[in-house]
């Protein structure tokens, strides 16, 4: 039962930290191509973020 939920854990803790490279990557990608900060960009990068968040939340319901 615990090692289920460690599991659980680790699955949870990874997609996270997969996340929040993706952001950085995102973000570095903007300012090397568009020159600056690009506010349109930014708010459809924060769209895919909240986006992944509401799926690692929905996946983490479901392993429950």
């Amino acid at each position: 039962m615990k090692k289920d939920m460690l599991k659980k854990e680790i699955f949870k803790v990874s997609l996270g930290a997969s996340l929040g490279v993706l952001l950085f990557t995102e973000i570095g990608i903007m300012i090397k191509f568009f020159k600056g900060f690009n506010w349109i960009i930014f708010l459809i990068m924060l769209l895919t973020v909240f986006l992944g968040i509401f799926i690692i939340h929905e996946l983490s319901k479901k392993l429950k």
